[in-house]
């Protein structure tokens, strides 16, 4: 109904043809008959289907309102030597535990949510990895086991760590 009320505000008086029912802008200054909206909302229906059955318009006419926009994602990339450096310095001395964190999480390309749910049980100091047990949601539950080789550096970050 709201849309009718301002459709038949913003009808021009060329329908009309009659400068006692328009404004000094041409407007039409008597609101339109209900009946009159909903048949001119129907041939412009017809139309805007014809023109799109001939591909001269989209089949839906938001699309001209509210354009899709393209956003180009950059493509992921690693972080450079200077770069690592400059954070794990802005993340505070050596034996920072946020320092120790981040370049773990770098050297292991662990999630934040894999870090905070590992165990010191996972850990295997003898062969430098650690071992996962994921569970796989679908149909059945399946647990899988990972094994994530971990970098002489990342073995004196858990060390560090655990003393």
């Amino acid at each position: 109904s709201s849309l009718l009320e301002r459709y038949a505000q913003i009808r021009k008086s060329e329908a009309f043809n009659d400068p006692e029912k328009s404004d000094e802008r041409g407007r039409c200054t008597r609101p339109a008959k209900e009946a009159t909206i909903r048949k001119e909302f129907a041939y412009l229906q017809r139309a805007w289907k014809w023109a799109a059955d001939r591909e001269h318009c989209p089949r839906k006419p938001a699309a001209l309102l509210f354009p899709r926009l393209i956003v180009e994602e950059p493509e992921p990339r690693c972080l450079a030597e200077e770069e690592l450096a400059a954070l794990l310095d802005a993340c505070g001395p050596e034996t920072c535990l946020l320092r120790q964190m981040v370049e773990f999480l770098f050297l292991t390309g662990l999630r934040r949510s894999e870090l905070f749910s590992l165990r010191w049980e996972q850990v295997n100091f003898y062969d430098s990895c650690i071992d996962f047990v994921t569970q796989k949601m679908g149909r059945a539950m399946s647990k899988r086991r990972d094994s994530l080789a971990l970098s002489p550096r990342a073995v004196r970050l858990l060390q560090l760590r655990l003393e």
